[in-house]
């Protein structure tokens, strides 16, 4: 029988578009279309380059395994790497190469290479890759990859943040750090943080009450608007600068009572080993020399039967001249609240220029 015909004679050209049930085996001989009818066909075996063009006449209904061989294309080509994973490699399959799509729905991205993978946008100034995620309403843009940053826009933190010790800058126009930001900002600044309460910081809001460097000499300094039941107690540092000329003490009045008569202070003076004791009927808190400088740390508050107190640490002179003083002064009379406070000194200008009065609160809000 010839080998270009089939049993009976005929041409195998003949076949073209009949059903034969069992094998083709065309060898190598030349066909340039072939078309076969779903399920006529069990196995066909073609040889080598002979087919030009192929064309099914419905779906296949079964896989198509290559088993370990790759699907070529123009430039590229498709294979398994390993269990479980596929690749786009370059036509040599020397190197990896891209996959471009319009749309990418994964069930989950694995980056599995030795040596370090790389997720990066096309090179180009206005390239991004845009990250987004659904809120249950709409997709909301959340960071971008663009301008050579990771560019968050909507972010929330759920552990903490490791800086490295580096300092973060750009948050405002002037490029200050988020430190120097926050100093200047975190109480009523026009970009104030939001969502956060003060028990999930580091620390807390502004507790500064009174903050005042003296431009004028003064004999007393008034701070009012104070409500002492809201903020527990207070303390008041005091950075004198003596501007009579002569040594004078320092008293603290309560709600404009400023009659020293309505205070009692009991003062502790070290000077070197000498210690002197002394009880005052007045209010007491420190003492400067002439000329000089003194600093005096006063807690002040009310006790539970309503008498205000003030405890004051204070010293003055320097040098081998340091003398140490001890205040304990209380108002006689009780007191609902403390709604204001006078500093005062018992000389005309004895706060001079530069004198530094500071009140601090012990509750926040």
């Amino acid at each position: 029988m010839p080998s270009d015909t089939v049993p009976g004679g005929r041409d195998h050209s003949l076949l073209v578009n009949r059903e034969i049930a069992g094998v083709i085996d065309h060898a190598a001989l030349s066909v340039t279309e072939a078309k076969l009818a779903a399920g006529a066909v069990a196995t066909a075996k073609i040889g080598a380059n002979q087919v030009t063009a192929a064309k099914l006449a419905s779906p296949l209904g079964g896989d198509v395994n290559l088993a370990g061989n790759k699907l070529l294309f123009a430039n590229h080509l498709i294979r398994q790497i390993d269990t479980g994973k596929a690749g786009v490699r370059t036509l040599s399959d020397a190197t990896f190469s891209s996959w471009g799509c319009d749309s990418l729905l994964p069930y989950h991205i694995d980056f599995d290479y030795n040596s370090g993978a790389t997720f990066s946008p096309k090179a180009g100034v206005g390239s991004y890759v845009k990250f987004r995620s659904h809120d249950g309403t709409s997709f909301i843009d959340t960071a971008f990859l663009r301008g050579g940053y990771f560019e968050l826009l909507k972010a929330k933190l759920t552990g903490p943040l490791a800086a490295n010790l580096q300092d973060i800058t750009g948050i405002d126009a002037g490029g200050r750090s988020l430190l120097a930001h926050a100093a200047r900002h975190i109480t009523g600044g026009g970009d104030a943080l939001s969502g956060i309460t003060p028990a999930q910081l580091s620390f807390v809001p502004s507790q500064v009450v009174y903050d005042n460097t003296l431009a004028a000499a003064a004999q007393y300094v008034d701070i009012t608007g104070l409500d002492g039941d809201a903020a527990g107690s207070y303390r008041l540092i005091i950075k004198q600068k003596e501007g009579s000329g002569t040594a004078g003490w320092v008293e603290l009045f309560v709600n404009g009572d400023n009659l020293s008569g309505s205070y009692h202070s009991q003062m502790m003076w070290v000077d070197g080993a000498t210690q002197t004791n002394v009880r005052y009927n007045l209010a007491y808190i420190g003492f400067c020399a002439a000329s000089a400088g003194s600093t005096s740390f006063v807690d002040i508050t009310r006790d539970g039967n309503g008498h205000f107190r003030a405890c004051s640490h204070s010293n003055y002179l320097s040098g081998a001249s340091v003398q140490l003083l001890i205040f304990e002064m209380c108002k006689t009379a009780t007191t609902t609240n403390i709604t204001s406070l006078r500093v005062a000194s018992e000389d005309a200008n004895g706060f001079a220029v530069g004198t530094h009065i500071l009140l601090i609160k012990e509750k926040a809000g």
